[in-house]
């Protein structure tokens, strides 16, 4: 166990001074089983005001905003550390962890070095999840070069495997993407490392109940030179400053533009933002709400007429969104997801206008006619069941989008092109509501095929397990 004294800090200079600022820090670490915290300073500048509560994943996060002009931006934090290295750090497993995300997708390049380190594990007898992991960690050191320059944040784990050099952000995403095809499941995390002087990137993985710490960079086990920040599924969910701003009229065409907008719709009763699925996946007409606006929009998602309302943490209507800048600014914004393969169709259209009308009849914005609509089933907590390909090949569905489900029922089968035979029978991992399917047949191992809606909230499923003497 050792005693680390820390201070990190980021000052951003804008090219013209912004107003109604708002953001999402996660640069101060929080205590967990592996590290105690003690905060000697945070100091966020400029900012009107600020708040700090924990995001979906666990992560401590500063929300704040400055409404007047600035052209600078910065935070300071310092404290001691009491830090407990290479330990599993007990903890129950979700599932996501388990599945390919946006950044560590497998392409033709990440299968095949899957496939090589599975090879290497086998060749040196690794069988348990942490040998295997460990494995995969020597062999991506020796065969992934350290360069800084050559990737950038928005590039993916296919992308930089390609290139054979990167950075720690990188080889972590190359790690989690393999761990994850091996069916160890994985996350990012971003934190310090004494004496790098800037943040560092490493992976967890899950062994033995709980969490276990890889630098794959480094080829090291995570001891007490570390300090955690934040974890996610991959960099996306775990960025450590993340901002937003409405531009600024008299700044770049971009910026100018951005502002206009911001202008035009700040103030309205309401905005519905609308997504079309992309070319892969049919879904189920639904609204996404991040649960800290739940309160807010929920009770207008269940006027706009679509089937299912998900309240996540995790939900598609992150920092850095049209959305997102709305509802920060008290404009209230509903994101709709609808459609199949990145056309909204004209039944979809009638059922979204529908809604729409019924919507405004409530806030008194409308005095015409408005027809029946859905009533959605609305989820705040029930359990999300992801089903992915562990094959290529092509996938035949076998069930409807809006379909009920039972667990373990057959749900499409991948084919192999070539011979026609069944390379994997997918079938359902939880019973419930199929509210995404895939529409676009080509499916690599780690594809998304579609999700399920558990059939009763988590909080439900305590009480009866309370009730049978299960808890």
């Amino acid at each position: 166990m050792g005693q680390l004294k820390f201070k990190y800090s980021m000052e951003l200079k804008f090219s013209s001074p912004v107003s109604s600022h708002y953001f999402a820090l996660r640069c101060v670490p929080g205590d967990s089983l592996r590290q105690k915290i003690m905060l000697n300073e945070c100091r966020v500048r400029p900012a009107d005001y600020t708040s700090a509560d924990r995001d979906g994943f666990g992560n401590l996060k500063i929300s704040g905003g400055c409404r007047k002009p600035h052209d600078t931006f910065s935070y300071l934090v310092a404290g001691t550390a009491v830090v407990q290295g290479m330990t599993v750090q007990q903890c129950p497993l979700h599932p996501m962890y388990r599945y390919p995300s946006k950044y560590t997708e497998c392409g033709p390049g990440l299968t095949a070095f899957a496939e090589a380190v599975a090879r290497e594990c086998a060749r040196q007898g690794a069988e348990t999840a942490m040998d295997r992991a460990v494995c995969a960690m020597h062999y991506l050191y020796s065969h992934f070069q350290y360069i800084p320059g050559v990737t950038d944040i928005g590039t993916t784990a296919e992308q930089a495997l390609t290139q054979g050099e990167g950075v720690c952000q990188d080889y972590a995403h190359i790690m989690i993407a393999v761990m994850r095809r091996m069916g160890i499941p994985a996350r990012y995390v971003n934190g310090l490392m004494i004496g790098e002087g800037a943040t560092h990137a490493w992976v967890e993985i899950y062994t033995d109940g709980g969490w276990y710490g890889l630098d794959p960079t480094n080829d090291l086990h995570i001891d007490d030179y570390y300090i955690k920040l934040a974890h996610g599924r991959d960099y996306a969910d775990c960025v450590v400053d993340k901002g937003i701003f409405p531009g600024n009229e008299e700044g770049p065409m971009m910026e100018s533009v951005v502002y206009g907008l911001m202008e035009d719709l700040k103030g309205a009763d309401l905005c519905v933002d609308i997504h079309a699925s992309n070319i892969f996946l049919m879904e189920l007409p639904q609204v996404r709400i991040n649960e800290l606006t739940a309160e807010t929009l929920v009770p207008l998602g269940k006027k706009i007429n679509v089937d299912f309302v998900w309240v996540h943490a995790s939900a598609t209507v992150l920092e850095s969104t049209l959305a997102y800048s709305l509802n920060s600014i008290g404009t209230p914004t509903l994101v709709v997801e609808m459609g199949v393969g990145m056309r909204i169709t004209k039944e979809y259209g009638y059922q979204l206008v529908e809604g729409i009308l019924n919507v405004m009849k409530a806030l008194g914005v409308w005095e015409g006619d408005a027809g029946e609509v859905r009533t959605p089933i609305v989820s705040t907590d029930r359990e999300v069941g992801y089903l992915n390909a562990d094959s290529a090949g092509i996938y035949v569905p076998h069930v409807k989008i809006g379909e009920q489900v039972e667990e373990g029922a057959l749900l499409g089968e991948i084919l192999n092109p070539l011979t026609g035979d069944v390379e994997q029978s997918v079938t359902a991992p939880i019973s419930g509501l199929v509210f995404t399917r895939r529409e676009y047949p080509v499916v690599y191992s780690g594809s998304l095929l579609g999700r399920i809606l558990g059939s009763r909230d988590k909080e439900e499923e305590a009480d009866d397990n309370a009730e049978d003497g299960n808890i």
